[in-house]
């Protein structure tokens, strides 16, 4: 049965990411902002994570590119991932460009997934649809085959044309036989101009954000068991830097030792064992500032995405506030619930995820809206 559900899944997932192809973002309802406002503290629940060997290839730094130039480079040897975040800075249209170099003739690289935005100068809703069709996009099966110093185009678009003050992002997941050296690149938006990409010279990287290669592509968190009649309300805490760590890499264009901050481009997987006396209502809480994306979760094999966004033209849950949550569902005990989880571009990290006795949430959310 689970196998067949993952074949259903896939198919709804073609077509959900066909529909946000066309423009219709609307392919599952939004959530709405709950009623139970999160406390500004809580006890944090007990939870060991492990993370991956995977190489994550970061780009973001510059994120307002004023020109031409190489904006990221790293390498992948075996599986890793590229994850890539900019925005046009300057008053012509540019493209957007992810391109393979090997020093060997005959290394192959896979792209495995891929997942790119349409160009948007609305930032919010932009991220929003990577992380959409991030949870849906199916698996990709191209293969190249890399001649010495040659650049090799990745995106099956290959170049992304952005508008002065459009920001593009995206994911690729890949494989490769051997180390290959894996880039991003702005450009002009001239055919000639891909003939530069071997000699571009490296931008600067801009104080604020950050770019390089880290050693894991995939976090998974599990939390010790929850007992709802003896714990009380618990709290976890994701991509805040000390409970749960940044990724620590380095820069390759400058060799400089760098940190991640937020964890953007890792996928969490979250379990929380149930046990006790339930049932148990699971809400998600911004603590950074604005959020507009989504995550998935199953429950006894059933597997349902769920809307962290909001609809875009309303404000994203969190702006000005630590104590907006969306209420990811009520769960019974002797269950364990897995969440899925990429931080979402043009969001800001960290986040909660709050675990509440369901006669306590039900109880604060009715005074909630009897003060309202």
């Amino acid at each position: 049965m689970k196998q067949t559900w993952k074949n259903w899944l896939n198919i709804v997932g073609g077509m959900l990411v066909a529909s946000l192809a066309n423009g219709h973002a609307e392919a599952y309802p939004e959530a709405e902002l709950s009623a139970w406002q999160a406390p500004y503290v809580g006890e944090e629940q007990t939870a060991t994570r492990r993370d991956n060997s995977e190489t994550l290839v970061f780009s973001d730094s510059p994120e307002y590119v004023m020109g031409e130039g190489l904006l990221c480079q790293g390498t992948i040897d075996g599986h890793g991932r590229l994850y890539f975040y900019h925005v046009n800075g300057s008053p012509r249209p540019m493209q957007l460009v992810v391109y393979a170099l090997s020093e060997t003739t005959g290394a192959a690289v896979g792209v495995t997934r891929e997942v790119v935005g349409t160009p948007d100068s609305f930032y919010t809703r932009h991220g929003r649809e990577v992380s959409r069709k991030e949870l849906f996009a199916p698996a990709a099966q191209r293969v190249l085959r890399l001649t010495e110093g040659r650049p090799e185009l990745l995106l099956q678009e290959e170049r992304i044309v952005v508008q002065p003050g459009e920001l593009i992002s995206g994911i690729l997941d890949l494989e490769t036989s051997a180390p290959v050296n894996v880039r991003v690149a702005m450009l002009g938006t001239s055919r000639t101009a891909l003939h530069r990409l071997a000699y571009l010279p490296p931008l600067e990287q801009d104080a604020s954000h950050d770019r390089g290669t880290f050693p894991a592509t995939a976090r998974e968190v599990t939390l010790a068991p929850y007992r709802p009649d003896r714990d009380g309300m618990r709290v976890i805490h994701l991509a805040d830097g000390t409970r749960d760590s940044y990724l620590s890499g380095r820069d390759e264009i400058t060799g400089r030792e760098v940190t991640l901050c937020g964890n953007y481009g890792m996928t969490y997987t979250i379990k929380i064992p149930l046990i006790g006396l339930g049932p148990v209502d699971l809400f998600f809480n911004p603590q950074g500032g604005g959020y507009a994306g989504d995550m998935a979760i199953e429950v006894n094999g059933r597997w349902r995405p769920i809307s962290l966004a909001g609809h875009y033209q309303k404000r994203a849950i969190g702006t000005d506030t630590v104590q907006d949550t969306i209420h990811l569902g009520t769960f019974p005990t002797e269950t364990t619930v897995t969440v899925t989880w990429t931080p979402a571009g043009a969001s800001f990290l960290p986040v909660r995820i709050w675990l509440v006795p369901h006669a306590m949430g039900a109880s604060q959310a009715a005074r909630e809206q009897e003060d309202d």
